[in-house]
């Protein structure tokens, strides 16, 4: 999603559909899960923040540290 507020910028319709749809807990809060995913993105752009890369440096760190917990 960070990518897709850098393409098209604010003037722009997203679709969503499976998984909206497929959320567990419901259509509703699905909808709500994808509101909030995309304006935590657009304010981090706004703020300057390459939040693509924020999500990649901290994927790497909890998946080194789920490998260590698994491996001992």
């Amino acid at each position: 999603m960070p990518a897709l507020t850098e393409i098209f910028g604010d003037d722009s319709v997203l679709q969503f559909g499976g998984g909206t749809l497929g959320h567990p807990w419901g259509n509703a809060p699905g909808a709500v899960a994808n509101q909030v995913a995309l304006e935590a993105c657009v304010q981090a752009r706004n703020e300057g923040r390459d939040l693509a890369r924020e999500v990649m440096k901290s994927s790497v760190r909890r998946a080194n540290g789920v490998s260590t917990l698994y491996t001992t």
